[in-house]
């Protein structure tokens, strides 16, 4: 799953706060999300948006079930 799909699936955070926690626009982390312009310290954060929102959903879930 590449980055795109993985925000769309999991969800849990704009774009626009990405933007902003790093100082660029979020037309630019938009592009690196598509794949059309590269950023490691986007693509980084990203990734950990992520991981932290799939921990979220798994640490609700799992407190649902108990």
């Amino acid at each position: 799953m590449n980055l795109k799909e993985a925000h769309s699936f999991y969800g849990g955070f704009k774009l626009s706060e990405v933007a902003q926690d790093l100082g660029v626009s979020e037309a630019f982390v938009s592009q690196v999300l598509s794949g059309k312009r590269s950023s490691s310290q986007v693509t980084t954060e990203l990734r950990q948006r992520i991981e932290n929102r799939i921990s979220e959903l798994k640490q609700n879930l799992c407190q649902q079930t108990s």
